[in-house]
């Protein structure tokens, strides 16, 4: 997939998509990090906070695999269940590299 069908999924121009990709890279690292800190410390109501910023931000822009994890990270807590919890981080990680990856090279294309 690329930006310009993302974009188009959330009625936003290409650009004004990629401006908003940037910044949910950005403050999903934090989201992230404060996530898998909550996990360590098993703190299910920081990982309910945690997943949920995650989940609300990338459902706004459409990012329907990182939102779903989220999801299911959220659910989980919420049953003090942090059962696959690490390897949810694991793969909303590995989403969110391939999402930085297609935004840099979007910006190198211009």
């Amino acid at each position: 997939m690329d930006l310009k069908t993302l974009a188009e999924k959330v009625d936003l121009e290409e650009e004004e998509y990629k401006e908003m990709i940037d910044l949910f890279l950005q403050n999903t690292s934090e989201h992230l990090n404060q996530l898998k800190w909550a996990i360590r410390k098993g703190d299910h109501e920081e990982v309910v906070k945690s997943a949920h910023s995650i989940k609300g931000s990338a459902a706004t822009l459409g990012l329907t695999v990182i939102s779903g994890i989220a999801r299911g990270v959220e659910a989980n807590a919420r049953r003090h269940d942090l059962n696959g919890a690490d390897q949810a981080v694991q793969a909303i990680q590995y989403e969110i590299e391939r999402l930085g990856e297609l935004a840099s090279a979007n910006s190198i294309q211009r």
